[in-house]
């Protein structure tokens, strides 16, 4: 009964953002986002390092949130309890004008789908679901942070919907998720592959 007590009163993601960006000091790093978020498991975490990829960023930013989404899709994986970053990430962040306006930009997508999530399709059990989620965030990242022009979105839509249904334990998103994720894999893969065809054939 307690569990679900707290379940209950946690305040929404988006909120805790938003607390984040206002008391944030004159920079905001990684580890900063990391350790605020922790306590709501690593779901959490590949949902925020998702987000800012659906924005424009400058050449490189991807890398910023795509390397630590990796390593968070490794951990889970292997079977990791809570989020670890190596100092040499943890360090890495922005300017809190910047921050400012990532989190005033992500807002009112995450405000949208948290009012439309709820626990349905029970489809795993916690021990099977979060290493194969896992694996999924991990495929998807490595595509995030491949150089491919415009590249970004696919991917990001589909971890921001994993990350999404496995903090909320909706099934629906998770399949909705990864349908999505596997249709950016297969674009993407066959554009590589195409390329690689191309630049064997001008060789």
């Amino acid at each position: 009964m307690r569990l679900l007590n707290e379940e209950s009163v946690r305040p929404p993601l988006s909120r805790v953002l938003s607390d984040l960006a206002r008391n944030a000091g004159p920079r905001v790093t990684i580890g900063d986002i990391t350790e605020a978020l922790a306590k709501r498991s690593f779901a959490a975490l590949v949902l925020i390092f998702a987000l800012p990829n659906l924005f424009p960023m400058p050449p490189g930013a991807a890398a910023v949130f795509g390397v630590p989404l990796m390593l968070l899709g490794a951990q889970m994986v292997v079977g990791y309890r809570r989020p670890y970053l190596p100092r040499l990430l943890a360090d890495r962040g922005f300017e809190k004008g910047t921050f400012v306006t990532l989190v005033e930009k992500m807002t009112p997508r995450l405000c949208w789908l948290e009012q439309r999530v709820r626990r349905r399709w029970a489809l795993l059990p916690e021990r099977m679901l979060v290493p194969l989620t896992g694996a999924v965030v991990l495929i998807l990242a490595f595509v995030l942070v491949l150089p491919i022009p415009f590249g970004n979105g696919p991917p990001a839509i589909a971890l921001a919907l994993v990350g999404l249904g496995l903090m909320e334990r909706d099934g629906l998103l998770l399949c909705l998720g990864s349908a999505v994720g596997v249709c950016a894999v297969a674009v993407y893969g066959t554009l590589i592959v195409s390329l690689a065809h191309m630049a064997a054939g001008a060789l």
